[in-house]
Parts: C-alpha cells; structure tokens; sequence
C-alpha cells in the first residue's frame, strides 16, 4: 500500500515525521545561503535583514500549516501573496511620506506625522479585517508584518527604499519552495494521512463505548425493579447523570466517546487541506475526500445514535431486566461490533487489506441475527408488557440495528476511500455481500412480530410514552419507577418568586444606531473595532519609538522586533493576549539558550575560533537542522504549547545566525531580543487590557448564543423532515439542485393510494409528490424495485439498497398502525436458499433486487379484515450520495437527504462548541 508501510512505527507519528521535515528544510535552506557570496547577496545589514528571515518564515510557515489544519500549498500562497501586498503597502507609505515630505528624507515631524498616520490607519483596517474574516487570518497576519517591518526598515535607512522589500520576497521564495519541496518528497505528514489516522482513532474508540455501554447495561440488578446495582440514585451533583454509574461506567464511555468526537473535528479541520495535495509516495496520489466526508458522517451519525441509549442509562433509571437476560448475545454482539472498527481502524493505518477485516463483519452479522432470533422468541411471550423494560429494550435492539448497518455502510464506502492503495478491496466487499444463501436482515419486519407478541395494538403512542416515562406497566400504577432523584428535589426547589419589572423604553443613541448598521451591512462588531484600537495603539506606540532617532539609538536599531511582537501576539481575548505573550517571552529565553548552545558549539568545534572554516558552517548547519526538528517535533507533541515552541525555532535562528560570516560572534543580539520582547510583550498586555479590553467571558457568552440558535435551527430542520411535505413551511430561497434521473422520478407526480379507514370504508388520499427519506410518498412505475431501490427497469441499471428492505406501510380497521412485508417475514422466518443461523453457511446480509412492484395487488392486514396498497418508505432523495461498490456500476444509497442537509448545521454547532473548550486556557488568564 506504499513505502510507508515499510517504515518502523515510530515514524508514523505525525510529530516525528514533522520534526524531521522541519530539520530537514533547515539544512535545505543553510544549505543554499550558506556560501558567502549568496549570504552577502541576500543581506542588508549583519543582524535585522539576513537569510536568517526565510528560516523564521519557514518555521512559521511550516508549523501553522500543521498546527491549525490547512495545506502547505494554501499557507504558501498566503505567505506570497500577503507579503507582496505589504511591500506594495510599505513602499506606498514610504514614498507618500517622502513626497509630502518634499522629496526630502530629513527627519522632520511632518514626515514623521504622515507614516505615523498612514501606517496606523492600515494597520488599523488590517487587523479588523484578520478577525473579522478568520478563514483569511494567516494572509492578513503576514501582510501586517510585511508592512511594518517595510515602514519602519526604511525610515532610518539610506539605501533605497525598495531594496528591504525585495530582499523579503527574497525570503518569501526560498521559505515556500522549501516548504513544497520538503512537505512532498521527506515523510509526508500529509492532511490525508491525518485524516486516516483521525477515523482510525475514532473507530478504535468508538469499538470501546459499545463494549463499556454493553457491558453495564447487562451487570447485575436489582430483580425487583429491575435498576443497576451500581447505581446510586444522586443525580444532583453530576447534574442527571447518576453518581455510582459515572464512578463505575459512565464516566469511561464519556471519554471514548469523546475521542470519536474529536477525531471527527479533527477531519472537518483537515479537509479542506486534503483537496489540494499530492501524496507522491501512495499509488492513490489524489486524497479521494468525497468518499472520506460519507465515512466521517457515517461514524458521526453512528456515535450518534448509540449515545441515544446511554443517555436513559446513565440516569441510573433504565429497567434492564431484559438487557440482563440476553446478556450473552448482546456482549457478544458489541465485541463484534468493536472487532469490526478495529478492523477497519487497521486497514486505514495501512495495516491489513480491506479483504482481511471482512471476516469481523461477517461475526458481527451473525452475531446480531443471532441476538435478534433470541429476543424475538423471548418477547412473544410477553402478554401485553408494556413497561419500561420493554420499551428499554425496544429502543436498544432499533439503536443496534442503526449501528450495525452504520459499520456495514462504512465497510461499503472503504473501497472508493482506498482507491487505488488496496484495488482489490471493491472485489472483496462484492464477495461478501453477493454470497450467495443468505439471511436478509429486515428490521421492521421483526419489530412488527415483537408488536404482535406484546398485543401493543391497543394502547395509544401516548400511552407507551407516559408508561416509558413514569415506570410500571400493563395494570401497574403510573407511580414513579422509585422515588424522585435527587435532581427532580433540586429542581422543584428552584421556584423563584415572579417578579414584574416595569417596561422603560429606552432609544438608543446615534453612534450605537451607527454601530448597528455598521454590523448589519459588513459584519464588523464592537470586538472587531476594539480590537482594531488596541493593535493600532500598541503599533503607534513602537512606531513612535522608532521614528524618534534618540530612542531608536538606545536600542542599537532593535525596535524592529519590538514591532514584529506587538502585531503577532495581539488575540481577540485579553486572556489569549495574556496566554500568548507568556509563551512569548518563554520561548524567547528557551530560544535564546539554545541559539547560544548552537553558537559556542560551532566556536568549539570550530577549534575555538570564528573563522570562515568549512567545519564552522556544516557544524551550524547541522546543530540548527537537529534542534529545530527537536523543537518542531515538541510543537506538534504538545499542543498546548505550540505558540512558545514556535517562538523557540524562530529566536532559534535569529540569535545563532547575525554575523554568520563575520570573524567574531555576536552574542549581544541575545540580549537585545530579550529586551525588545518584553518591551513588545508589555505595550500589547497593557493595551489588551486598558483599551477596551475583549474579554473571554463575552466571547463564551456570544458562541454560547450561537449554539443555542445552532441547536434550536437542527432540531427545527429535523422536525420540519418528518412531516409530509404538503405540511411543511415554505423552503426559504435557495438555488435549485441540478435535475437527475432519480429527481425525475421523485417529481414524475403523486399515486393515488387506497386506504382501508374506519372499518374497512376505502378514501382516496393524494400523497405528496415528493419526499425525503424517511417519509412516506408514493411508489413510482412498476418498473421500479421496492424496498428501497433507487429504480429498475429500462436501462437503468439494478441498485440494491445498503440498508435492508422496508416493509410496508399501512393501516388497520382500529386505528393503529403496523407493518406487513413484502417478501419475508422477518429473521424468525426462511425462504427457500436462505441459510439459518446455525446452518454450516454462516449469515451474511445479501443486497440484492427484490421482485418489481405489483401497484395492483393487494395485502391483507394484520387482522385479515382491511385491505391496503404498499406504500414506500425507503426514499431516492435527489440529495442522497450514493457509492460505487464495483465495476458492474452498482450504487448504495448511504446518507438521506435531510440528514445532509442539516451536516451544515451540525458542523457549525460543533465547531462552536470546540472553540468554547478552546477558551478554557484564556479563561484562567482573565
């Protein structure tokens, strides 16, 4: 599957492989300046304007890229394109100064006036814009830098002032070819391979909240009511999750189930990244991201539903007399559900082919018909139960179905998301699910013997709900399951008294009607603009410090980097500000230390001297190379440092590197770095924090906010999907998708469908024309296969379903609604060909074309009275994705249609919760 494969394990993480890109691009890159003609060339000045600039962008470069998701493609071409932009603004404020100015470069306080002016009016309107438009953040960050370095690098200088702006694209170029050339061709940490590695992690954790919910779900009970022993019944202090459950279970199944979930935010991050890169070294070159997002969904969707029955267990209240009783199939069933992700995690390491992980399918197939069999034949027995037990039970054996059928649709789009690394894993997939003799799996079909076997059909939906809620069942009292927790007192003690506050109208003023429609028409807040003021303060403050020759002399020229620091750590919370400028000046002592280190050992091993000896420049070069990757590789191991290891490589090189050429070291320049960074540290905390600060519980305030509304737009999205379309609310104006064949279908037009209503009396009712999966519609031409077929007939080709077959909808003379098959009548049942479970011929779930509709034949009711036509449940939503299984054009349908279109949603609540947990950090430094 590539020469990764090859490679020892430990070059498989990503840190290891980024420090050795980094120390790689290092000797690259000293490599190349290191011959004295081209470092006198590429050189202004012995200390600021050196080749030592393309190692710091080259750093920064490199890492961001890695650190906050995004390609080194598209962080190169910021870098390029912002720099050219900031030396065109430089030079531009540069000349506008000197014209004004008379055509003079005396130090006058005209001139002085106008950059002071010029230059914080761009500084001002750039740094609204970077944390206005956080996609664009980077390009505006390196543009802010360019220009003030470009401004103030010139204002003292008597060389012309283009010669500064040329040599930084100078050192743009050599950063970003290095970049390209080395993140290409040394062990690429490409955003796929991040990607992979991401789902691999969430798989394997996601195998282990099945085990660790399984698990406690069928521990010892109470054999009176049917609770957990481990439960304690204090659900006040972990706010509704019981006290003993989360010492016991819950509190682990959390913590898997939060690595899924961060492996899942980890892909959104990077997958934007992965559509522009060339893996050299894998046969599948291209990252194949349609395949990759219907996998991330499918493993999204299937933590999803499985947390649906952790949510009434860790309450401490769920009945698991039944999960008790069949304790053997459903453990036995969540080992196989965990072997198969971690199947499937070591075929996207590379590990195995898709064809050995298919055997821990096929368990887990057969592992779940066996289970079903069990508790089809347990719940018949019930007369009438309708306690919470049954319901419990009910929802965890519908949960399982969606989950197991979830992995199974992961199975399916591996091939397409493999590609070309394993061409023989579309043919395995085809062998198994072609096998022939076997069990159709068919849901809704068992769900309506289980229906038959608890005479369920005389109660009310309501009244299932009421008895699922409130405990007991069939002649029990509606009494409570016990008595109520603790968190029910805490709650009805919670009865503030109400308190009628009069109504003041209040108008507000001119400038805040004038900030409203500033916000309304561009998006830029109060935040925006304040933080705007604090970094165009903190930059006059410098640049005053800089135009003034006197001052500008006490720092020996430094102030440059005092500039540099005052634009980079400015954050959008007075905390991060805080945060970043402590990591700052920790990396900058750190960096310090080891430039030195670098230095004096180049002296030694130089035979202590400076002189221009081979030795001296391929023992600098090699001491630089070793401790940035050293350092990079931290970066990556320790986020939560990143920012001060970042610092670390870029003072790295600064300190180690001025009067390279030189005969005698310079280690003063350690000296006056330090210098400058606390002075940039200190204006930028005391602005951050005077000047309007933007503090970090404003900003949880706000996300809080947006995902609320996030929430409240996912649940309206999926409530407004379960009616019929006719009862829907008018679709707000959006573009209309492309027609296709199967949207043709959809909107070839309503069927009239006979239905047997109040004892058997028949009523044509029009059903809606289009529909959405999961809803009832109509069936199209009889060419077409049921049970959930995209279409047969003419020349379209067979397009079996990844999901069983649907039964048909209909309903009965008393009102209730059940669920009559078309072909069989669930797992309980054979046909002809159809292999048991405890045939030699294990069980597999075949997808295969049912026979074409009859619209004129006629199914008989459960109770054989009424009279019904087969009503399609299983949709071809023109948004559904399908996915090609082999070369014979097969597709499956995956996703429906509703659900893609509320993944928006979703992401857009999930990123704001993430960036709430970001704020932790920021939040301890207010």
């Amino acid at each position: 599957m590539g020469p990764a494969l090859r490679l020892p394990a430990v070059f498989q993480k990503p840190f290891v492989r980024v420090g050795i890109q980094l120390g790689t691009g290092t000797l690259l890159i000293m490599a190349t300046v290191s011959p004295a003609k081209v470092w006198n060339a590429l050189s202004l000045d012995p200390v600021v304007a050196t080749p030592a600039l393309s190692l710091l962008l080259y750093y920064v470069g490199g890492l961001i890229a890695m650190g906050a998701g995004l390609s080194v493609l598209s962080v190169c071409t910021d870098i390029l394109l912002s720099s050219t932009l900031g030396i065109g603004a430089g030079m531009g404020i540069a000349y506008a100064a000197l014209a004004i100015n008379g055509g003079s470069t005396d130090n006058t306080t005209t001139r002085a006036a106008v950059v002071l002016c010029l230059s914080g009016a761009y500084v001002m309107a750039a740094t609204i814009l970077r944390f206005r438009f956080k996609k664009y953040s980077l390009f505006w960050l390196i543009n802010l830098v360019t220009t003030g370095l470009s401004v103030a690098a010139n204002y003292h200088t008597l060389a012309p002032y283009w010669k500064f702006p040329v040599h930084w694209l100078y050192y743009t170029l050599i950063c970003c070819s290095t970049n390209l050339l080395v993140a290409m061709l040394v062990l690429p940490q490409t955003a796929g391979n991040v990607i992979r590695g991401s789902l691999a992690g969430g798989l394997v954790s996601l195998g282990q909240t099945f085990i660790v919910a399984i698990d406690q779900m069928t521990d010892e009970i109470d054999p009176d009511s049917g609770l957990l022993k481990a439960r304690s019944g204090d659900t006040l202090t972990r706010l509704g999750i019981d006290e003993g459950l989360w010492h016991s279970c819950i509190c682990k199944l959390y913590a898997a189930a939060s690595v899924t979930g961060a492996a899942v935010t980890n892909v959104w991050k990077w997958e934007a990244a992965a559509k522009l890169e060339w893996d050299v070294y894998r046969r599948q070159h291209v990252f194949p991201s349609r395949h990759f997002d219907l996998a991330t969904l499918l493993l999204r969707s299937t933590l999803s539903s499985f947390m649906m029955v952790v949510y009434p267990l860790q309450t401490g209240r769920m009945d698991c007399r039944l999960t008790r009783q069949h304790a053997g199939p459903l453990r036995t069933l969540a080992a196989a559900m965990a072997a198969c992700c971690t199947a499937l995690a070591e075929v996207l390491r590379g590990r195995s082919p898709l064809a050995g992980a298919t055997p821990a399918l096929l368990q887990m197939e057969s592992a779940y018909v066996a289970l079903v069999d069990a508790a089809a034949e347990a719940m018949e027995g019930g007369e009438g139960d309708l306690s919470g037990r049954a319901v419990s039970f009910s929802m965890l054996m519908a949960t399982l179905y969606t989950v197991c059928t979830r992995l199974r649709r992961l199975y399916l789009c591996m091939a397409g998301a493999l590609g070309k690394d394993d061409p023989g894993a579309g043919a395995a997939l085809h062998a198994h699910f072609r096998r022939e003799g076997s069990v159709h799996w068919h849901f809704p079909a068992f769900m309506e013997r289980v229906r038959r076997g608890r005479g369920a059909r005389d109660a009310t939906p309501l009244a299932v709900l009421r008895d699922s809620l409130l405990g007991g069942g069939g002649e029990e009292s509606a009494a409570p399951r016990s008595t109520p927790s603790s968190m029910r007192a805490y709650l009805a003690a919670q009865r503030p008294a109400l308190k009628v506050l009069p109504l003041v109208e209040r108008r507000p003023s001119a400038w805040r009607q004038g900030l409203d429609a500033l916000r309304r028409r561009t998006g830029v807040d109060t935040n925006h603009l304040a933080l705007g003021l604090q970094g165009t303060v903190a930059f006059t403050v410098i640049m005053v410090m800089t135009v003034v020759p006197h001052v500008n002399a006490k720092f020996d020229n430094r102030l440059l980097w005092a500039l540099f620091i005052v634009i980079t750590i400015l954050e959008p919370m007075t905390g991060g500000v805080w945060l970043k400028g402590s990591q700052r000046f920790l990396g900058t002592v750190l960096g310090v230390a080891l430039g030195l280190a670098a230095l004096y050992f180049t002296y030694l091993c130089n035979g202590l001297t400076y002189a221009s000896h081979p030795q001296k420049y391929i023992v600098m070069s090699l001491s630089l190379a070793v401790i940035s990757g050293i350092v990079a590789g931290c970066a990556l191991r320790f986020p939560r440092f990143f920012y001060g290891f970042l610092i670390t490589d870029i003072i790295l090189a600064v300190v180690a590197l001025p009067g390279y050429h030189t005969p005698t070291p310079m280690p003063e320049v350690a000296l006056w770095r330090l210098v400058t960074t606390v002075l940039g540290v200190a204006v930028n905390m005391l602005c951050a924090t005077a000047l309007f600060p933007v503090t970090g519980r404003s900003t949880y305030s706000a996300l809080m906010v947006a995902t609320l509304e996030g929430l409240g737009g996912v649940l309206d999205h999926a409530c407004h999907s379960l009616l019929p379309r006719q009862h829907r609310r008018p679709p707000r104006r959006r573009s209309r998708p492309a027609a296709t064949p199967d949207a043709a279908r959809g909107r070839a037009g309503g069927r009239l469908a006979r239905t047997a209503i109040n004892g058997g009396g028949e009523e044509e009712a029009l059903l809606p024309q289009e529909g959405r999966a999961g809803q009832a519609h109509s069936l199209p031409a009889p060419t077409q296969a049921p049970d959930g077929m995209a279409g047969v007939g003419g020349e379209t080709p067979v397009r079996p379903a990844a999901e069983p077959s649907a039964a048909q909808q209909h309903q009965t003379e008393g009102g209730g609604v059940g669920e009559a098959p078309h072909q069989w009548a669930g797992p309980g049942d054979s046909r002809p060909g159809d292999a048991r479970p405890g045939d030699a011929r294990a069980a597999c779930i075949v997808l295969e074309a049912a026979a074409p509709a009859n619209p004129d034949r006629e199914y008989e009711a459960a109770d054989g009275d009424a009279v019904l036509q087969p009503v399609d449940r299983m949709l071809s939503h023109p948004g559904s994705r399908y996915m090609e299984l082999s070369p014979a054009g097969e597709s499956f349908k995956m996703l429906g249609g509703d659900y893609m279109d509320s993944v928006p949603l979703g992401k857009t609540v999930g990123q704001n919760i993430g960036a709430m947990a970001a704020l932790d950090q920021a939040l301890h430094y207010e």
